[in-house]
């Protein structure tokens, strides 16, 4: 049998990865939310132009819980760096890098839609 590897967590760090791990499974609730609305009020996605106008009200709603999701992923991949640290802090920087540009990524992609929320 192998030995496990134990990951030496800093006590002073333990919150931050306890709340990440909150968040991230809070933000996978409101994705599953998201897909629920998504058939519920049978909303296509892609979004077309002329849906969305019709009733921008649900469109906005879903995105706008969606961004929620979105942000909650942030404490996440902090207690993802915080994590894998004392592993390779190269790969830990990595992810973490990665995740966050993916998220402003989405924000930066759904934003004339979230602008939008406030036109009801």
């Amino acid at each position: 049998m192998t030995k496990e590897k134990e990951f030496n967590i800093d006590s002073s760090w333990k919150g931050i990865i306890k709340w990440g791990g909150l968040s991230l499974f809070i933000a996978g609730v409101i994705i599953m939310i998201f897909f629920i609305g998504v058939g519920v009020f049978q909303v296509t996605i892609p979004l077309d132009a002329e849906e969305f106008l019709k009733d921008p009200f649900v469109v906005t709603s879903l995105f706008t819980i969606t961004l929620i999701g979105e942000v909650l992923l942030f404490p996440g991949f902090l207690a993802l760096y915080f994590t894998l640290r004392d592993d390779d802090r190269v790969k830990a920087f990595m992810a973490t890098t990665i995740g966050t540009f993916s998220v402003i990524m989405f924000l930066a992609s759904r934003g004339l839609i979230i602008s939008l929320s406030s036109k009801w």
